[in-house]
């Protein structure tokens, strides 16, 4: 299962690749008063995916803290999330999907840079949120499965 998910994931990642190729071609044929943006947006996509992703795989160099309601107290207290382990591979799946998101995103914004009277400002913002709601839906959607697999397996140990 882990290699079928490691799969899905080149998959997803090549596609964003070529999302951020066409941004490239996008913006070096149809916006060439703002030619430095041709460098800088692929590269800050790239960027980007590159930390997401390897924030996704690598979640134990992510110090994250949350708020939770401690039971003995009333208050909020803010604790460490530990995150579970990942035998199925899940997380793949999750970054390959956050990778092309992003990259969506990047090209979005490419669009509106080389033709601004189509996709207007308001337009890009509605996108530009609906993107990153799906970022986080499919980070909750992930973790929260792999913090119920954990807790199911420990607790029929």
């Amino acid at each position: 299962m882990t290699e079928q998910n490691k799969i899905v994931m080149r998959a997803l990642l090549v596609a964003a690749g070529i999302l951020t190729v066409a941004q490239v071609v996008m913006l070096v044929t149809h916006a060439a008063d703002t030619l430095w943006l041709a460098a800088v947006l692929p590269i800050s996509c790239i960027a980007i995916c590159a930390l997401l992703v390897s924030c996704v795989l690598h979640p134990e160099t992510n110090i994250q803290y949350t708020l939770r309601k401690n039971k003995d107290k009333d208050g909020l207290k803010f604790e460490r999330v530990t995150y579970p382990p990942d035998p199925n591979g899940l997380r793949h799946i999750s970054a390959g999907v956050i990778a092309l998101l992003m990259a969506l995103l990047f090209t979005v914004i490419a669009v509106h840079l080389a033709w601004p009277e189509t996709l207007t400002e308001g337009l890009l913002t509605k996108i530009t949120i609906a993107i990153l709601v799906a970022v986080i839906i499919v980070l909750n959607i992930i973790e929260g499965r792999l913090q119920r697999q954990h807790k199911n397996n420990t607790q029929s140990k």
